[in-house]
């Protein structure tokens, strides 16, 4: 049976002399070595719209103003308590973590009423953010798209996966990609429904440009 050895492009594993790589070869030479699915997939999605760049940059600042303080974690907290949400914390993100934009976003996005009462008495730097729902709306959609890439990613998972099982799922991934396109040109939100149920409460009508945005990126 042919195998296979992935990984990213870390020089620990890659490098000619002392990589993982390099050792493993010393006792398999034969076993061919490719870029990992998941981390191909991972420097793909840098490549996004400026606009929505800088809403994940946004998130993120918001995300650690209240995570990376003690004092306001605890705040928020307490506020999310008294107020019976569900969750009562935000979700760090950090690079190493890239797999973790979806729940980041989607807890970020669910908690947002909790977060602006919040920041309106400690810091109202980013209450502009908050408030603005073509802001609120791109938020929305990147926790949709990245919710979908954390339920892809765990397929491409796994002692038993092959090659050709990755392969299928990858391109069905893709094909779907081609349907997502379709209805935004159409103004179907549908394949988005986190967005969609935020067009559909506030009685919105979102932007062309953004919908250009959403169809480069996809």
């Amino acid at each position: 049976m042919c195998r296979f050895f992935f990984s990213d492009g870390a020089r620990a594993l890659t490098g000619r002399q002392s990589g993982v790589v390099a050792k493993v070869k010393d006792v398999a030479p034969d076993v061919p070595w490719t870029h990992c699915f998941i981390q191909r997939e991972a420097l793909a999605t840098k490549g996004i719209p400026s606009k929505f760049k800088t809403v994940l940059e946004d998130s993120v600042k918001i995300t650690h103003f209240i995570k990376s303080r003690p004092l306001n974690s605890r705040l928020f907290s307490l506020l999310c308590d008294d107020m019976g949400s569900e969750h009562k914390q935000l979700l760090l993100h950090t690079q190493v973590r890239w797999l973790s934009w979806g729940k980041v976003l989607a807890r970020l996005f669910e908690l947002r009423q909790e977060v602006v009462l919040l920041v309106k008495e400690i810091n109202e730097d980013y209450i502009s953010f908050l408030v603005d729902d073509m802001w609120l709306s791109t938020l929305a959609y990147l926790s949709d798209v990245f919710s979908k890439l954390n339920e892809l990613n765990p397929s491409l998972q796994g002692n038993f996966l092959t090659v050709l099982s990755a392969y299928d799922k990858i391109k069905g991934f893709e094909r779907n990609l081609g349907l997502w396109v379709s209805c935004v040109k159409q103004r179907n939100f549908s394949p988005f429904p986190t967005l969609e149920s935020f067009l559909v409460e506030n009685d919105l009508i979102i932007e062309k440009e953004i919908c250009d945005d959403i169809c480069t990126h996809v």
